[in-house]
């Protein structure tokens, strides 16, 4: 019993993290695609 508990916690906290890791991912990217468009439209927005 305690051990499928832990497994079940293991199983959360595993999928926990790939979901805020792919979340992160998105956000890296779309701040990456707003930095390009930042630079193509020549404006200072991280100066």
């Amino acid at each position: 019993m305690l051990l499928s508990i832990q497994n079940q916690l293991k199983i959360f906290k595993f999928s926990c993290w790939s979901h805020y890791q792919t979340l992160w991912i998105r956000i890296l990217f779309q701040l990456s695609q707003y930095m390009n468009y930042c630079r193509q439209q020549k404006c200072q927005c991280f100066s």
